[in-house]
């Protein structure tokens, strides 16, 4: 029976004196090589890559030293034995291996892998391949933070590229955004200066981080240097950050469905002394000011051992009433992609629900986005992206001092000696009043953001090599904001009992609606055009924009309320209130051009030039121009570098000199003064008329800031591409900064009149 069962396995069966023993036996390999006659060939054919031959493949036998390499055309011929194997390698693509049969006609296509040496990353309007960048860029891709469970885009890179700082001082739902800076401060001298903030481009257009969901960025690349950057002249005295969201790729239809769920807790409280600790400090305090002790010897016994239920001796833990919220987080994100020869989509819907620590505190962000390219013509392509935000915020606020901050304040500084609440229900306060009291009052601060984005772009390659890339961008933002603010009566506190004595009065309550608009258009045109000559290899772009954007809010005030139940504008009595609007808008028109050449990609140089003319400054000191130039030397390619090849993959010596732009100053019309109407009134003749006054003055010179920077950086790449390392000096000296012009006050003496 045991025959029949292992019959075609190999497996056998020997009888012992403790029974029947199964066990394997393997098969005899038979040696392939035998099985093929003996016989050495001639190998010949071409090896190629998706976009043409390759020269310098190295083709060589198993086992064996002897060997080859693809010449310019691609072609090879080598000598090797029926059954042996040749291996096909290059630096950068995947080593394959071929067994040698009949056939003398090999060819065959290497495919890249992904590696630091082949890896192209984005750069100012097109792409590149790293090795040959000559400016210093830091790159991360979707795989790096797609574990990270986070809120926007600038939480996700923090940490992941050198040279570039991101800090988080708020935890609030919606407003735990870090800022960014790279390569320290270079500008933003005081309120009203120039801003330090990079410029954000999102596929080609201005935008800014926020708008971005973490899960629709494919890649991010920082330019950080005046090499990298200078391409965007007026906005790169700062950087660029530089963000493509994914798009669609050939293929059946892939749905994918990404969502998280957590909490958010408070890491770390101040811990505060005992209210008994703090009342013998305050003692001590009115000692040495020779002033008499607040608090006995009986009340602060009564603080220690907390017997006294009136609430005059308490020990309130500010921070445990108003840190009450777990904190719920949750995120979902749907995406459709796919297409065909022609036509390739992506579909992205997400969802992130954040809710704070405090009571009332919560953020919500609806985005979608749509991206499609299509090939229109053999010619001539399409592409287009279409984006939507909404994004509901919501806070609680102070009757004092309005805003959450102060409730936060207010709960870090009153002293553990106040009661939260008296026997008889009335709130314990101090001088500016009680952040409890605020928080559960109810009064809100709420605001509803919407951002329509899109853009669309052609691309006509009437010649090969040539590319023109005619493109038109669209973003309009609005927002809409209601605060409300209770009014707050506070009565004298007591035990149970006690009767309710009004004592101290904050208000009127009030209401204050706002709305906003901003417009903002580009238009683009840029052309490329990329030839090599033998083992020259040029790549020549130019191109000009014009950008406009305009700004108008609108808000209505009114206060005094007849209840804290009614929170229309219309409900409000008519004194007291007030309306404000104001606009602005600003321009910038701009050229700009690079060239890129290398020698073989060993070595490597780099020149950009832009102007920009923006109508912040007065005619005459509108334009700016900013070149900048960049070199580098592939020392890994050259021929003395043989066998430290094998353990050092890629070493790069780079140098830079440019010049970068700041216009982004704080008043679009700084070049000329102001006047105010708000609050200005004088009397004349025992009576209150309205009138003006001068506000911010004005500096018809005021121009570019301009940043100067120089620097050297070595690029290498390690231990069969596993270890990254990149090392850079630099100097960035800033000149002309942006600052706002003081208005002077003249006045006269009389005597001195003629």
């Amino acid at each position: 029976m045991l025959n029949s069962i292992l019959a075609g396995t190999n497996f056998r069966y020997k009888e012992s004196s403790n029974g029947i023993v199964i066990y394997y036996k393997p098969v005899e390999k038979q040696n392939v090589a035998k099985t093929l006659t003996d016989q050495t060939v001639i190998i010949h054919g071409v090896v190629s890559d998706e976009k043409g031959p390759l020269p310098g493949v190295t083709i060589r036998v198993k086992n064996q030293p002897n060997g080859t390499a693809t010449k310019n055309d691609g072609t090879y011929s080598i000598k090797a034995d029926q059954g042996d194997i040749l291996l096909f390698s290059m630096l950068g693509y995947k080593t394959k291996e071929i067994l040698v049969g009949a056939e003398t006609s090999i060819n065959l296509i290497l495919e890249p892998v992904e590696n630091a040496l082949n890896e192209v990353v984005v750069v100012g309007y097109g792409q590149q391949k790293k090795v040959n960048v000559t400016g210093s860029i830091a790159t991360v891709d979707a795989k790096d933070f797609a574990d990270r469970p986070v809120t926007s885009v600038t939480n996700a890179i923090q940490g992941k590229m050198a040279g570039i700082t991101i800090t988080t001082t708020n935890g609030q739902p919606g407003r735990d955004e870090g800022t960014i800076r790279i390569r320290g401060i270079g500008s933003g001298l005081g309120t009203a200066g120039a801003s330090a903030n990079p410029i954000v481009i999102i596929d080609g257009v201005p935008g800014a981080m926020s708008e971005v969901n973490p899960n629709d960025v494919e890649s991010i690349s920082v330019l950080k240097d005046a090499a990298s950057s200078a391409i965007y002249g007026a906005r790169a005295s700062n950087g660029v950050v530089l963000i493509t969201t994914k798009k669609g790729k050939k293929g059946a239809m892939q749905l994918h469905y990404d969502m998280y769920i957590g909490k958010q807790s408070i890491a770390k409280r101040p811990d505060f002394l005992p209210s008994w600790q703090q009342a013998m400090l305050y003692n001590e305090a009115r000692t040495n000011e020779n002033l008499s002790s607040k608090w006995t010897a009986a009340d602060i016994q009564l603080f220690k051992d907390g017997t006294d239920q009136t609430g005059a001796h308490p020990n309130t833990d500010w921070l445990s009433l108003l840190y009450t919220e777990p904190g719920l987080q949750q995120n979902h994100n749907i995406s459709m992609s796919g297409g065909d020869e022609k036509t390739k989509y992506m579909v992205s819907v997400g969802y992130l629900d954040q809710q704070g620590n405090v009571k009332g505190t919560s953020f919500q962000k609806y985005n979608t986005l749509f991206n499609i390219s299509s090939q229109l013509h053999q010619k001539l392509s399409l592409n287009a992206r279409l984006g939507f935000l909404y994004s509901p915020f919501s806070e609680p606020v102070s009757t004092y001092a309005t805003g959450f901050s102060q409730i936060i304040r207010e709960a870090n500084r009153v002293s553990n000696t106040v009661p939260y609440r008296w026997e008889n229900g009335a709130y314990g306060y101090v001088a500016d009043g009680n952040p409890m009291a605020w928080l559960e009052s109810r009064s809100y601060n709420k605001t509803q953001d919407y951002k329509l984005t899109g853009n669309v772009g052609l691309d006509w390659s009437p010649l090969s090599g040539l590319h023109v890339k005619p493109n038109f961008g669209y973003r309009l933002a609005t927002q809409q904001g209601q605060q409300y603010v209770n009014d707050i009566q506070y009565y004298s506190g007591g035990p149970a009992g006690t009767p309710l004595v009004p004592s101290k009065y904050e208000g009127p309550n009030n209401l204050t609606n706002t709305t906003n608009r901003t417009t903002y258009t580009l238009l683009q045109a840029v052309a490329d055009y990329e030839k090599s000559i033998g083992k020259n290899n040029f790549k020549i772009l130019v191109g000009a924009s014009q950008e406009h954007s305009a700004y108008n809010d609108f808000s209505a005030y009114r206060q005094g309320f007849l209840n804290n139940s009614l929170h229309e504008i219309n409900a409000g009595p008519l004194l007291g209130q007030a309306t404000t609007g104001s606009a602005y808008e600003w321009g910038l028109e701009s050229v700009f051009s690079r060239l890129n050449y290398n020698f073989e990609e060993k070595y490597l140089f780099e020149a950009n030039f832009r102007g920009d003319g923006s109508s912040r400054f007065a005619p005459g000191h509108r334009w700016g121009f900013f070149p900048s130039a960049s070199a580098g030397w592939v020392i890994s390619k050259e021929n003395f570098f043989g066998s430290l090849a094998n353990s050092v993959n890629l070493l790069k010596l780079r140098t830079f000199w440019g010049k970068l732009g700041n216009q982004q100053i704080a008043n679009n019309y700084a070049y000329f003064e102001s006047i105010a109407t708000k609050d200005n009134q004088y009397s004349f003749n025992q009576n209150l008329s309205a009138g003006i006054a001068p506000g911010a003055g004005g500096n018809p010179y005021v121009s570019w800031e301009v940043t100067e920077s120089y620097g050297a950086g070595i690029d290498a790449v390690l231990m069969h591409n596993k270890l990254n390392l990149s090392v850079d000096y630099f100097v960035r000296n800033t000149q002309n900064p942006l600052k706002p012009a003081v208005c002077l006050l003249y006045t006269s003496d009389a005597a001195d009149e003629r």
